[in-house]
């Protein structure tokens, strides 16, 4: 595939909702690097306050995308100060099966305070060497029963044997969170958005963790495993995560 139409197969992703982020997202977009002319897609329930000027960005009602599957839509409520610890993290599948379903084959979700940092070049020749039906991040990735970090698994065996699917607990494993580069074929796509609608539904019914919005983040974790997504590094020098606490609802 030439660099032209692989650039055109790339869509970048994210959410900005509630004031501060909005914020943060306009400033990302009016930073980013000259030779940078990807699509953009951004999912907002603001989305009249992203004003940011980027010729390939697309702004997406949140509300409107979560129509798509109503029966978790009345669980993922954001207001203007709904803190960190009840935001319904699981929304962002949302923008991402946008893309999929507008046909992109690269869809790199990036989280609002994430720079890009390299160029355009350097960053399609990383993706010439993406396996299908894998997952890429800068950030860590956790395993069950190897990893420090543990959490994203609490809960586990009864997820599993409520979806009778007790042999994948040795394949369960998660990206950290705040970039993630999906590449999928198409049956996989729309795979793994069932499948995460799926468990995001049943963990909100059935809290099988935590009942706490946001720590319903490893929901992720069953769309993996079901799928035998594997997980994998990006080159280093794609992104940077720049966090400013400061700005996080409490």
């Amino acid at each position: 595939m030439s660099i032209d139409n692989l650039s055109k197969s790339v869509c970048f992703v994210t959410e900005a909702n509630q004031e501060n982020y909005v914020n943060q997202f306009n400033n990302k977009i009016e930073n980013l690097p000259e030779d940078f002319d990807f699509t953009y897609y951004v999912s907002s329930n603001l989305p009249n306050r992203i004003t940011k000027k980027y010729n390939n960005l697309k702004i997406f009602n949140l509300e409107e995308l979560q129509d798509r599957d109503m029966r978790t839509k009345q669980y993922e409520v954001i207001k203007d100060n709904t803190p960190l610890f009840h935001y319904p993290s699981n929304i962002r599948r949302h923008i991402i099966n946008k893309a999929f379903e507008d046909g992109f084959e690269y869809i790199v979700w990036n989280d609002c305070d994430v720079e890009f940092i390299t160029t355009k070049n350097f960053f399609l020749e990383e993706l010439k060497t993406f396996k299908i039906n894998t997952i890429y991040t800068q950030h860590p990735i956790y395993h069950y029963g190897t990893s420090t970090n543990q959490r994203p698994f609490e809960g586990c065996d009864v997820v599993l044997k409520y979806f009778d699917f007790e042999n994948k607990k040795p394949q369960l494993k998660i990206h950290d969170g705040p970039t993630a580069i999906y590449f999928f074929d198409k049956r996989t796509q729309k795979k793994y958005i069932e499948k995460w609608d799926d468990i995001v539904l049943y963990g909100y019914e059935n809290p099988y963790s935590h009942q706490r919005g946001n720590e319903l983040s490893p929901a992720e974790v069953y769309a993996v495993a079901f799928n035998d997504i594997d997980i994998s590094h990006i080159n280093k020098g794609c992104f940077h995560a720049r966090h400013d606490f400061g700005i996080r609802y409490q």
